[in-house]
C-alpha cells in the first residue's frame, strides 16, 4: 500500500507549527505493521491537499498560501515512488485548500478559502492547462469571526458526473455547478442551518444520500440527493463530539470548541468516519446501509494525536489513517472490512511533520 502525504511547510498563522517537508510518499507493509518513507518532494510550499489520477499516474497538489495566488501543480509518479514535476498554473487564490481532478473530462477544479473562489483548469496529457472558470461566491453568514465573506472549502464531483459541488463555509451553502454549463451561475444545492459552516461532504455509495460535515457547529448532516436536479434535503442531524452540559438542570448543548475537518465513507458503505480537531477524536457512525440510511453513533475514540485533519481509509477498508497535524504524526486503526466498524487494534505510528492530507496511490 502506497500513499502520499501533504503537509504545511511554512505557515503565516502562529497557531500552526509548520514542520512539513513537502509531499512525502510512504509504503505501508500491512503484514509486518511497518511503514517506509520512499521519497519526498520538497520544492513546494504548503501542499495542503492532493488528488490522484490512477490511470495516468499523476498526482496533483494545491499550494496553500495566504498572499498571492498560490499554485496548482502536477507530478508524475514513477515505479519507484518518486515524484517528477510536470508543470503548474497560478491559482486558485489565497489559501487554496482543496482540489479534485476529473480525468475523463480533462478538468481540474480547485477551491480557494480566503477568496471564496472556484477555479477550473483544463488538463492536457496530465498537465495543468489554462483557467477556463474563475467563479467568486457571494455573501456571508451570522458568525462574524468566520463568515464575513464566502469561504470555498471543498470541491467534489457528485453521483451524477455532470455536477460539481462546493462547500462554502462562509455563506452556509453547498453550491452546485453543471459541467456542461460552467458559465451559468451556480445553484444552491443545500442551505445548511445558519452559522453551521459546511466544510466537507461525502456521498453514500448509492448516490442517493450525502453526508455534509459542518465546522463552526460540530454537526454531521445527512441529506437526500435528488437525482433529477441534484439538490439536497436534510433528513438527519448528528453531533460529531460529545455534547457538553452546562449544569445538572439544563439539557446538553452542542460542543462548539471542536472544529470537524474531514468526513469519509468506509468502502463497505456501512459506516461514516469524521475527524474532530481540538476534540482530538474520531467519530464513527453506523449508516444502516444497505437496508436504509439512518445514522447512529457507533464509536468515538481518541485519535492518539493532536488536531486530526484528513482521514483516509485504505482501499480495502481494513485501516483508517489519521493525519494529526499538531502532533506531527499519522496514526492508524484497524477496521472490519465487512461491517466498517473500528477494531481495538492500532498500527505503528508514523512520524512526519504537520500532515494535512493523505491520499492513497
Amino acid at each position: 500500500m502506497i500513499f502520499a502525504v501533504g503537509s504545511y511547510t511554512n505557515h503565516s498563522s502562529p497557531a500552526i507549527d509548520a514542520r512539513g517537508r513537502g509531499i512525502s510518499v510512504y509504503k505501508w507493509d500491512d503484514l509486518n505493521d511497518t511503514c517506509r518513507l520512499i521519497s519526498v518532494y520538497q520544492d513546494i510550499r504548503n501542499p495542503s491537499y492532493l488528488d490522484w489520477d490512477s490511470v495516468s499516474r499523476r498526482l496533483y497538489a494545491v499550494s496553500e498560501v495566504n498572499e498571492g495566488t498560490g499554485a496548482v501543480i502536477a507530478f508524475d509518479l514513477d515505479e519507484n515512488g518518486s515524484l517528477t514535476f510536470l508543470g503548474q498554473q497560478k491559482g486558485p487564490g489565497r489559501a487554496g485548500c482543496h482540489l479534485t481532478v476529473l480525468p475523463a473530462e480533462n478538468r481540474l477544479f480547485a477551491a480557494s478559502y480566503s477568496d471564496g473562489r472556484l477555479t477550473c483548469y483544463t488538463l492536457k496529457d496530465g498537465d495543468v492547462g489554462p483557467v477556463i472558470l474563475n467563479h467568486s461566491y457571494k455573501d456571508g453568514g451570522p458568525e462574524t469571526s468566520r463568515q464575513k465573506s464566502p469561504h470555498a472549502h471543498q470541491v467534489l464531483p457528485g453521483p451524477d458526473a455532470n455536477r460539481i459541488y462546493v462547500c462554502d463555509l462562509g455563506s452556509d451553502v453547498v453550491w452546485m455547478h453543471h459541467l456542461d454549463a460552467l458559465a451559468e451561475p451556480p445553484l444552491a444545492a443545500l442551505r445548511v442551518p445558519s452559522g453551521y459552516g459546511p466544510r466537507h461532504l461525502a456521498f453514500d455509495p448509492s448516490g442517493d444520500f450525502a453526508y455534509v460535515l459542518c465546522e463552526l457547529i460540530p454537526r454531521l448532516l445527512v441529506t437526500t440527493v435528488n437525482p433529477a436536479n441534484g439538490k439536497m434535503k436534510i433528513i438527519q442531524e448528528l453531533d460529531t463530539v460529545e455534547p457538553r452540559k452546562t449544569d445538572l438542570t439544563t439539557p446538553a448543548a452542542p460542543a462548539t470548541s471542536a472544529a470537524p475537518a474531514a468526513v469519509k465513507v468506509h468502502p463497505s458503505g456501512r459506516t461514516v468516519a469524521v475527524s474532530n480537531r481540538f476534540d482530538d477524536t474520531i467519530a464513527v457512525f453506523d449508516t444502516g446501509y444497505p437496508e436504509r440510511v439512518n445514522l447512529s453513533l457507533a464509536d468515538r475514540f481518541f485519535c492518539r494525536g493532536k488536531t486530526p485533519r484528513d482521514i483516509t481509509f485504505s482501499p480495502d477498508g481494513s485501516r483508517l489513517f489519521i493525519a494529526n497535524q499538531d502532533s506531527h504524526t499519522i496514526t492508524n486503526r484497524s477496521f472490519d472490512v465487512s461491517t466498517g466498524m473500528p477494531l481495538n487494534v492500532w498500527g505503528s505510528e508514523i512520524n512526519t511533520g504537520s500532515p494535512v492530507c493523505i491520499v492513497m496511490l
